[in-house]
């Protein structure tokens, strides 16, 4: 399939998720790619079609879940941080650095492995 193929818009059943990354990519696209299904709508953001974040609205699938699950964040923390994060509307994760809760390596870790779920779980949707 080539890439002159592949709208800005449309179902993933008719393209797939890889092909519409990589046409992105190729066009070096800024913007956020959105994929839903249901009620879980999934993001990953883009700089020059590179993925530089992502978003859910699947719980497990959240920056501080994900840090929880990986030791670097308790409990107890990501409950109080999100809660000022939102508070002063402001990412979790720049919210978790300023307070020296976690590293910013710990935080580029995580948003890695958020990026690489987030993308796992997309690929499983048929």
């Amino acid at each position: 399939m080539s890439v002159a193929t592949v709208p800005l818009r449309g179902n993933l059943e008719k393209h797939s998720l890889s092909a519409v990354l990589r046409a992105l990519l190729v066009e070096r696209r800024d913007g956020c790619l959105t994929v839903s299904r249901g009620a879980i709508t999934r993001r990953l953001y883009l700089r020059g079609g590179m993925i530089t974040s992502s978003s859910s609205t699947e719980r497990q699938d959240r920056l501080g879940e994900i840090l929880v699950a990986q030791g670097k964040l308790s409990k107890a923390d990501h409950k109080k941080y999100w809660r000022q994060s939102q508070a002063g509307n402001q990412l979790l994760g720049i919210t978790l650095v300023v307070n020296d809760c976690i590293t910013p390596s710990d935080l580029y870790q995580g948003v890695t492995a958020q990026v690489v779920t987030i993308l796992e779980r997309l690929q499983k949707w048929r």
